[in-house]
């Protein structure tokens, strides 16, 4: 064999569909494969293991596990104006016209705001995304763990629904847009009730994300809360017009410091 081509399953029923009237068209053998079953797991497997030709984003990897569709239907126990979707595989909306575009958070920014808001890593997510999906893919970062509760994950995807919402109101200036994960680690640390709970304590979790959720539903109060993390942010040993103090985990250990000596 010489000047062979790989082709996927799509190319080839392209190029099929597209010489149908052909006089040879009958004589064309294709070898086919087809595995069918009902098994989540196997199916993920399988996706993983002949994922070659075209390689998936290792951030959409993650939206295979079981842990990524049961919190697409935590996602879905909620209801009213404020529901958000998650957009657990890409472009699974784009069909529906009734789901406004800015209330779908998609799987790269479930794990920008959770790793901003609850890990205190705005200062990787801003600038080094592709460090947090490597540490994600390698298990070296605690995020979509089996056992984490999904409260946390639900409330900051809707924090930072809230705050975009926010900018788009032109109620917060949009220059501080730049340093939105910061304001979401702030917003946290500046309005918990009590410390947090460890991720794996479902109904801890449950009170402690309730209380703040009770904050960012209400836009008058989520919007005071946000103007108090922005004046954190105007006040502390950081400038947010310097590229590398976004970057630099010292410079969030100075807000984070400045934040918890202020909160009152």
């Amino acid at each position: 064999m010489f000047d062979y081509q790989i082709v996927n399953g799509c190319q080839t029923s392209n190029v099929l569909y597209n010489n149908k009237s052909g006089s040879n068209v009958q004589k064309v053998h294709i070898p086919i494969k087809l595995i069918a079953t009902t098994d989540d797991d196997v199916k993920t497997r399988i996706t993983l293991a002949t994922n070659n030709q075209t390689p998936i984003k290792k951030e959409q990897l993650a939206a295979l596990t079981a842990f990524q569709r049961t919190l697409e239907e935590y996602y879905n126990s909620y209801s009213g104006e404020d529901r958000i979707y998650y957009e657990r595989r890409a472009k699974q909306f784009n069909s529906d016209s009734s789901i406004l575009k800015t209330k779908i958070i998609t799987l790269p920014f479930q794990i920008k705001s959770f790793a901003s808001m609850f890990l205190n890593e705005p200062h990787n997510v801003t600038s080094f995304f592709g460090l947090i999906v490597r540490r994600l893919n390698e298990k070296k970062m605690p995020i979509f763990n089996e056992d984490h509760a999904f409260a946390p994950y639900y409330l900051s995807a809707f924090a930072y629904y809230k705050l975009e919402g926010q900018f788009r109101r032109n109620n917060i200036d949009r220059a501080y847009k730049k340093v939105k994960f910061h304001i979401l680690m702030l917003f946290r640390l500046l309005n918990e009730s009590e410390g947090l709970p460890p991720l794996n304590n479902q109904k801890k979790m449950e009170g402690y994300c309730g209380s703040l959720y009770t904050i960012l539903s209400d836009d008058a109060k989520s919007l005071k809360a946000f103007k108090k993390c922005i004046n954190i942010i105007d006040n502390a040993d950081f400038n947010m017009d310097d590229k590398q103090d976004l970057k630099l985990v010292s410079k969030t250990k100075n807000l984070v410091e400045y934040a918890l000596a202020n909160r009152g």
